[in-house]
């Protein structure tokens, strides 16, 4: 019973992913009692419903695929432990002997072959996505390539088709601001990858100008295919670029996290040879020309599949697909289309990626003085525009670095417009670096650009040759941002819809309400939704932002790895070199501050943006006070007592929902506990799931109440073995040392002070801190974001709340719910906490 709750909960949450909907199409083109016609995932209907109907016992089902199908012949196991082989291989007997073989042959699908014929397959599927997007999928139901793993035909043409450096498809959309993204689809397993065929997708994220010119979109599609079959001799060079690349990631790569490590490795156990088990599945063996070359010459108009997405096909998506409920509808590809794809013309804008100037070549590791190696970063440098902290790698010993850089400026959440100004420009720059710094993403560097209240946070990371090198193009386009009033109009739309589609996930919105009402300044993605269609029309108000941005800033960066300190300081100079306005202290910068919640209980109910989802979540908060280090030990072992009975009740018990966790929370330097629940809106109410939390919290009281000294000790024990756990990589211990930068905290050694803290914590100290969370004590706010049933959509829509510009108070309603009448409504979000007091600054260095 428990194993089909949770298929069918796993089908809830899934119902408003666009592409699982889209995917399920597909399904509809294979050939009759074809295994690609079948519904993959399971839902009530087809796991409980039907079967009951035909008399089937589900369960009984169940039982024989276990025992045809779970048995050792087609099984296969990776261990990874410190222990010698020989001892490693008296475990696995002694644990895996008694697995069960029942000797029966591997089931085959050789009659399975080519499950979608062209006359069905070659369609254009309109289809009515649940999110606002503008998305256009083109495919092609190609062989399986399971076996052509060292040549790997199909990820050489995917990394072409969706390159985003200058002569690719995307840079071309781009410069007519018809596109912002695109992504490929190669993977091994699953529906698009199997022993019966592969799904050759890519996907483009288009904007609303690019929706109305899908077709001209396409046309450039089969334009950049010709120039691929004209410029084949240049595929070599090409792929022996990507052959080396791969080649020195596989050398230099660091350790995983070990989980993670032996469930690819059993993975990758089953599709290659047992010398390629760990580099089947990233390498690049041989190059196979003609096989490249079949591939190219079957991607053909004729054989092309075509799926658009959006908001506007609404009056003609008229059909419903059964499981998932998506309209949608299909059309044949007209004439005038078909002529325009099979002759298109040569298009001088589009050619092969130019060479990799990003590729590494000096891998030897920099010597420095003992006293520059140090346990925990340094202060390398320190005036009023930059502060710049070191520290050399002399643990991990790979040739690799972590840059990270915060540029703050109090400008950046001064006001709505200039918080909503400043995700533009993020977006916007991001935009441009993806083009800007493709070469060097190609080559395993990588960059992220993130907008934080404080500021602008750019991390970048990769093999230290090279790296300078994209320090200097990052911070060039950050300082020299250029762009058309068109391009930035076509982000401002991107925006506006990802703050809609942000608000359609109940976890989301609910996660944006809590900040709302605890943080004293909060613009939410509501208020960023009224302005951002007005600052779309104002070009010159945003570049005046952007050079206000650029002219008060201080740097404050952290450079680690494979560098010398003075290597470290002439990077310093690459980030200032081009600051030319006033420089602003970072003790000057935003403060991040909390409101304190009363001791009492409250409640804070939205209702869901998305009328056609039933989705809920409720997120209990239980706020303590401005943590020290030794308080927020107490709260980690809390957390870490509380993690598994609260699974366990609320989830497999009670089977609330499928996402059920508790939180320990430390939000701008304040203490507390969250307890999140998403759920169905048809098949629990909001009181009952508050209520399952209250008596969940009333009975664990019971359990720290009866806890030993002796199970008290273990649980201590097990928190200090976690952070006695070393750093896998040097990734992993960049971030720590960053987040104590990033946040000005500067605790280093923190884990050691908490361990050291947790030495001297007693039992009694722990039963009574857990007592402020206690119904006398708390202070309690469940904030609620209700789905909608069928009934209710009506309701809810008659209000206008399915115009998501329309919304107030804080960008929020709140509604009333009468099961909640023995508890404070929070029924206006500026009213209600107006009188709350703000607590101090809080930094957790003590």
């Amino acid at each position: 019973m428990y194993i089909l709750i949770f298929f069918v909960l796993e089908f809830q949450m899934n119902l408003t992913d666009d592409d699982s909907r889209a995917s399920q199409l597909f399904s509809l083109l294979a050939r009759e009692n074809h295994v690609m016609r079948m519904f993959m995932i399971g839902n009530a209907e087809t796991l409980r419903d039907t079967p009951k109907k035909q008399g089937l016992n589900i369960y009984s089902k169940l039982k024989d695929f276990y025992k045809r199908l779970y048995s050792a012949q087609y099984m296969t196991l990776a261990v990874y432990s410190k222990d010698t082989l020989d001892k490693m291989e008296t475990h696995v007997k002694d644990i895996f002997s008694s697995v069960p073989n029942n000797n029966f042959p591997r089931p085959v699908f050789d009659s399975q072959k080519d499950p979608f014929p062209d006359v069905s397959f070659h369609k254009i599927i309109k289809v009515l996505p649940v999110n606002n997007i503008h998305k256009l999928w083109v495919s092609w139901a190609c062989p399986p390539v399971g076996d052509l793993y060292k040549t790997k035909p199909l990820d050489i043409l995917d990394a072409l088709i969706t390159h985003e450096g200058k002569g690719s498809i995307l840079s071309l959309l781009k410069k007519k601001t018809w596109a912002v993204g695109m992504t490929g689809n190669i993977s091994f397993d699953g529906f698009d990858f199997n022993s019966t065929w592969s799904w050759f997708l890519f996907s483009i994220k288009l904007t609303p100008e690019g929706f109305k010119h899908y077709r001209e979109v396409l046309v450039i599609v089969f334009e950049y295919l010709r120039m691929l079959r004209e410029n084949f001799k240049s595929m070599t060079s090409f792929y022996e670029e990507q052959k080396l690349i791969a080649k020195t990631n596989f050398r230099w790569r660091e350790k995983i996290d070990p989980l993670e490590y032996v469930e690819k490795v059993a993975e990758n156990m089953h599709f290659f040879s047992e010398e390629d088990v760990l580099t089947g599945r990233s390498q690049f063996y041989q190059y196979d020309e003609m096989m490249v070359k079949s591939f190219l010459d079957y991607m053909t108009p004729e054989h092309c599949n075509v799926t658009l997405m959006a908001k506007e096909l609404e009056e003609l998506c008229t059909v419903e697909e059964k499981y998932y409920k998506v309209k949608y509808c299909m059309e044949d590809f007209d004439e005038k289309l078909m002529l325009n794809l099979q002759n298109v013309e040569k298009n001088p804008e589009l050619h092969f990626p130019d060479p990799n100037q990003y590729i590494a070549t000096d891998f030897d590791l920099k010597q420095v003085k003992e006293e520059s190696c140090t346990k925990y970063p340094v202060l390398l440098k320190e005036d009023r525009f930059v502060k710049i902290w070191y520290k050399k790698d002399s643990k991990f010993c790979v040739p690799k670095g972590y840059i990270h850089v915060h540029l703050m400026s109090p400008v950046t959440y001064k006001t709505l417009e200039n918080a909503t100004m400043f995700d533009i420009y993020i977006n916007l720059l991001t935009q441009i670096l993806n083009e800007v710094t493709y070469s060097a993403v190609m080559a395993d560097y990588d960059f992220s650009i993130d907008g934080h209240k404080t500021g602008m946070e750019i991390i970048l990371d990769g093999f230290s040759h090279k790296l300078p090198e994209l320090l200097k193009a990052v911070m060039h386009e950050v300082f020299n941002l250029e762009t058309t009033e068109k391009f930035y109009q076509a982000i401002c739309a991107e925006l506006k819809k990802s703050y809609h589609n942000t608000m359609l996930r109940t976890d989301e919105l609910c996660r944006s309400v809590r900040f709302a009402v605890l943080e004293p300044v909060q613009w939410t993605y509501a208020e960023k939704c009224l302005v951002v269609d007005s600052l779309s029309e104002d070009f010159v108000k945003f570049m005046n932002f952007a050079k206000e941005f650029q002219s008060k800033l201080f740097i404050e960066a952290f450079i680690t790895g494979n560098f010398t300190p003075e290597e470290a300081l002439s990077y310093a100079d690459i980030m200032t070199s081009h600051m030319s306005g006033e420089a602003v202290p970072h003790d000057h910068q935003f403060k991040l501050l909390l409101r304190e919640v009363p001791k009492s209980s409250y409640y804070c109910q939205q209702y869901s943006h998305n009328l056609s989802d039933a989705n809920s979540t409720l997120a209990v908060y239980l706020q303590s006070e401005p943590g020290t280090i030794h308080t927020n030990c107490l709260n980690q072992l809390l957390q870490a007592r509380m993690k598994e009975p609260c699974f366990d009740t609320l989830r497999t018990k009670h089977q609330l929902g499928y996402e059920v966790y508790s939180q320990n929370l430390v939000t701008n330097g304040i203490l507390g506990m969250s307890i999140v629940v998403e759920f169905q809106a048809h098949k629990f109410s909001m009181l009952e799931v508050d209520n399952h939390i209250t008596k969940f919290l009333e009975d664990f009281s019971t359990t720290i109440d009866d806890m030993t000294e002796t199970e008290f000790s273990s649980l201590v024990a097990s928190l200090i073995v976690v952070k006695q756990t070393e750093d896998s990589n040097l990734g992993e211990e960049a971030s720590r040392s960053w987040k104590e930068i990033l946040e000005q905290l500067y605790v280093f050694d923190i884990l050691e002070k908490e361990i050291s803290v947790l030495r001297t914590i007693s039992l009694d100290s722990f039963k009574s801190w857990f007592k402020q969370y206690l119904p006398k004590e708390h202070r309690r706010i469940s904030f609620q974001v209700l789905g909608h049933t069928e009934q209710a959509t009506t309701t809810t829509a008659d209000t206008g709340y399915k115009d998501i510009d329309c919304v107030k108070s804080k960008g929020y309603p709140c509604i009333s719910d009468k099961n909640f009448s023995n508890i404070k409504h929070i029924d206006d979000i500026e009213t209600a906490t107006s009188n709350w007091t703000i607590l101090p600054l809080t930094k957790i260095t003590s």
